[in-house]
Parts: structure tokens; C-alpha cells; sequence
């Protein structure tokens, strides 16, 4: 029985599992990382909490299977960023998307790049949270920093090193870094030269499957696997959930509700919006396809800092007392923007706000509206895909955000479209044993192995009678979105006053 070590680290835990080529997860463990915060608006992960806990919960699954284990995979958080200096020893903590320094020079960074431009070139529209825009903010704040760094990388990028001893990355994660080439997927020498950087100190691209690298013997040994054990790339964390949904269709969108959240479809070129509106997103996936649709910065987030705030429960107890309030939360819309937004207009200044709050309103409503303004967030993206002739017939939905079927059912009524989760709540981990299977030749390619291992789960179909209700709420959410824009930048301009 072929087995895979899969390993998926994510902005808010890092999960390991062995997974057969049944797609069956033999065993599995998960570590909550911390968030450091130096300085204001940094959020890093520390480098070396973040290799220790891969290899603890690595030895600890591994344990029954350690003569057998021979692939290994890893996916990891997109926006991810850590500079290293000639000696190779870490210079920053690893940035992550909750990293909002970049703020403080936005304005400044979308003077100095013909944002629309960059767009055309990498699919990535100018929000704070891509890496560039934090290399910018470095650049100007702290100049002598970037002069000490040799080498920059990504989360994926950094890991690898530490696994393998070769700078190596694949190009579903650097897709998000905003300096990667959207078609010739290569570092872009021309979006690096404002800041003075090589693309020599970058690490190289290689697609998901491309290549099988040998790990570190030490570290093998410490992961438990065999000593002449291998890794691919992999993809991004998104990316494998996609794979164990058993979403890389082409009128499949997949949903991931996270920390963050995303609505992508898979395409066999890239998508670009508008020049003006920029709403899409488009990553390079593998294998020559593209992963083109967007995200929100807020999924759990505002979940996690209501229940911190109101109640002090469980993520079960915010969902069964949400779901005793009515369709549209009686009137109340909660714009989820803890941490701005992936707007190019707002991104910077956008924050979280209750609108329409009333005396006869309960603390249910106000739960059932957040996870109903996150919601019309991602149906933003759903019509976005529509009008630039993508169509979505289905979704396959995963994510620790969406264990309970309250959300999925809204989703399903918001979105207007069929939704189904994998049987597996840790989707990214069957992904990953997909990959490593694939990469082994037990399986020929990755629809293949799909069909082979990725269990179906419960089915959501959308209600009419609340579809048509949503549709009319989602269009006030949208007018309300609309009509805050000015106000976030007046607001921010009192916030620096």
C-alpha cells in the first residue's frame, strides 16, 4: 500500500496526516500557531516554531508507517514572505496575509507601479497584502534591510529550503506574490528592477509535479519517512483543497472558508477583469491551467472575534444560536472587514461594520449577518466570473470555517448554485496524498486518483424562496459597500490624524 507523508500549513494551524491510495487518512495531528506581532500591523509566524511543529506532528504520524513512507508533499499559505541574508539566517519573521505594514506606503507603492499594468502581467490586483507591496513598504521604511538581504522568499519557498537545502518553490504559491509572471511563470525582472532586486535572489519555479526532490537525510530521519524519501512542490493551500474536493473541473468553482476565503474555477488560460474594476484574480495552478476567481480577507475572522468578544464559545455554540435567526438577520449586515479587504480602492482602509442595528436585534442576528456578508462577499466574485464568461454550474465547498451545515446552506441559497463538501474535513491533506500518489505513478493524473479517493459529502441545494431573498439583500450589501467607500478613507484620514 503506497502511502504519502502530507503536510498543509496554514495562516491559523499546521496539520500532518498520512494518507493510502484509497484516500483514506490513516492518521493526522494539527498545531495552532501564534501570531507575533514586533511592531504595528506586523503579523509574522516564527520561522523556527513554525519548522519545529511540521517535524513534531511529521514524527508523530509517521510513527506506525516510518519503512514505508516515501513521499512526502507540502501545501502552504499564499503571501507569505521572509528575507534571508548571504549566511541564509532569517531577517524578518515570515509575514503573513494578516500583515498589514504595507498600508502605511500603499499610496505611495501605487504611484511608483502602473498598478493596471502589473495586473495585465501577473493577474494580481494592487492590494497591501501581496509581497510586493510589503517589499515596497521595507524599501521605504526600512532601507538598510532589503541592502542585507540576499535571498527573499515565500512560505512554500522557505520551508522547501529548510526540507531539501535547495531554493526551490512551485508557481501556485509565488502566483500571490505579485512578481511572478502570469504566462511565462518566471520571476519578472521588470516589476523587481524598481526596487533594485535580481531575480538571482529569488528561489526557482517548479510545477507541482514536475520534479521529485530529495530531502535533507537529517530531516528525513526527523520527519520519520524513509532516507531516501522525496518531496514535490505541491501547490498552494487552496490549490490542494481544490484536489481533494475533487474540484479541478472547469465548470467546478471551488470554496475554501479559512481564515481567508476563496471562490476560484479552474481555466486553460488566464482571466482578467476590467482594467477599471479588477474584481479577478488569476493564479497559475499546474500543468498549464489557471485557478482564476478572488478571495476575501475575512472568513472566520469576524466568527473568531465575536465569539471572543460576545460570548466566549465554541465555534458550535456561535453556529446553533446563528442559525435561530431568521433569513437576512432581520434586516442587520455585517460587512466582515477586519483587515481590509482585497478591493483595490478599499483594501487599505476598509474595516468591519454593523449596519441597520436596531433594540429588538439579538446577538443571533448579528451572528447570522456576519456569516451572510461574507457570503454576498464571495457571490461578488461568483457574478464577477460570469460577466467575464466564466460560469460556475457547481461548487465543491471544504475549509474548518464550514464544518456546520448552516453556512453551506446559506452559501448554497446566496450563491444561488449546488454545493458539496468532501467527506473529509481536511481536504488539503487528501489533496496533498493525491499529488504524492500521482507523482509515484500509482495513479496517471490527478482526475484519475479523484475518482479513486475523494469521498462526496452532503449536498446543499439553493432554496428559491431564499434565493429571491438574498438576491434583494445582496444587492442593498453591494449598495452599502458602495456607498462606505469614501467614508473608509475619510475614516482613515481621522484614524492618522
Amino acid at each position: 500500500m503506497a502511502l504519502v507523508l502530507s503536510i498543509d500549513v496554514g495562516t491559523t494551524n499546521v496539520k500532518a496526516g498520512v494518507v493510502d491510495q484509497n484516500g483514506v487518512l490513516l492518521d493526522s495531528s494539527q498545531f495552532k500557531l501564534s501570531i507575533l506581532r514586533p511592531e504595528a500591523r506586523a503579523a509574522e509566524h516564527d520561522p523556527e516554531v513554525l519548522f519545529q511543529a511540521i517535524s513534531d506532528l511529521s514524527k508523530a504520524v509517521t510513527a506506525p508507517y516510518k519503512d514505508a513512507i516515501q513521499t512526502v508533499v507540502l501545501s502552504t499559505y499564499q503571501f507569505g514572505l521572509i528575507l534571508l541574508d548571504a549566511e541564509k539566517k532569517p531577517l524578518t519573521g515570515l509575514t503573513t496575509l494578516l500583515d498589514t505594514r504595507a498600508r502605511v506606503t500603499f499610496d505611495a507603492f501605487k504611484k511608483a507601479y502602473p498598478y493596471q499594468d502589473v495586473y495585465a502581467r501577473t493577474g494580481c490586483p494592487p492590494f497591501t497584502q501581496y509581497p510586493l507591496a510589503r517589499l515596497f513598504y521595507f524599501s521605504r521604511t526600512n532601507p538598510e534591510l532589503l541592502k542585507q538581504t540576499a535571498y527573499i522568499l515565500s512560505s512554500k519557498a522557505y520551508l522547501l529550503y529548510r526540507l531539501t537545502g535547495q531554493f526551490i518553490t512551485d508557481p501556485s504559491t509565488e502566483a500571490a506574490s505579485q512578481m511572478m509572471h502570469i504566462t511565462g511563470i518566471y520571476w519578472d525582472p521588470e516589476i523587481l528592477a524598481p526596487l533594485g532586486l535580481s531575480t538571482k535572489q529569488f528561489p526557482r519555479i517548479i510545477d507541482a509535479l514536475k520534479e521529485q526532490v530529495p530531502l535533507v537525510p537529517a530531516i528525513a530521519a526527523t520527519l520519520g519517512v524513509t532516507k531516501n524519501a522525496t518531496i514535490i512542490p505541491g501547490l498552494y493551500d487552496g490549490g490542494a483543497l481544490a484536489v481533494g474536493l475533487g474540484g479541478l473541473q472547469e465548470d467546478t468553482g471551488v470554496i475554501n472558508i479559512g481564515t481567508s476565503g476563496m471562490l476560484r474555477v479552474l481555466t486553460r488560460t488566464p482571466v482578467l477583469d476590467t482594467p477599471e474594476r479588477m474584481a479577478i484574480q488569476t493564479y497559475y495552478l499546474m500543468d498549464g491551467l489557471y485557478f482564476a476567481g478572488g478571495a476575501v480577507n475575512n472568513a472566520t475572522i469576524p466568527l473568531n472575534w465575536l465569539s471572543e468578544q460576545l460570548t466566549h464559545g465554541t465555534y458550535e455554540d456561535f453556529m446553533e444560536e446563528a442559525q435561530s435567526a431568521p433569513i437576512g438577520s432581520r434586516k442587520v449586515f455585517f460587512l466582515p472587514y477586519f483587515t481590509g479587504e482585497r478591493d483595490w480602492e478599499i483594501g487599505t482602509v476598509a474595516s468591519a461594520s454593523l449596519f441597520g442595528l436596531r433594540e429588538f436585534h439579538t446577538r443571533a442576528d448579528i451572528f447570522r449577518s456576519a456569516l451572510e456578508g461574507v457570503s454576498y462577499s464571495l457571490n461578488s466574485i461568483k457574478i464577477a466570473l460570469s460577466e467575464a464568461g466564466i460560469p460556475i454550474k457547481r461548487v465543491t465547498i471544504g475549509g474548518g470555517g464550514v464544518r456546520h451545515p448552516l453556512w453551506c446552506q446559506i452559501l448554497a441559497n446566496v450563491l444561488d448554485i449546488p454545493l458539496q463538501k468532501a467527506e473529509s474535513e481536511i481536504a488539503c491533506l487528501i489533496g496533498n496524498g493525491i499529488l504524492g500518489l500521482v507523482a509515484q505513478g500509482i495513479y496517471p493524473d490527478i482526475q484519475t486518483a479523484s475518482k479513486h479517493m475523494v469521498t462526496p459529502g452532503d449536498t446543499f441545494e439553493p432554496a428559491q424562496d431564499s434565493v429571491a431573498t438574498y438576491e434583494h439583500y445582496y444587492r442593498f450589501y453591494m449598495k452599502l459597500c458602495s456607498g462606505f467607500k469614501e467614508l473608509y478613507h475619510e475614516h482613515a484620514q481621522l484614524a492618522r490624524d
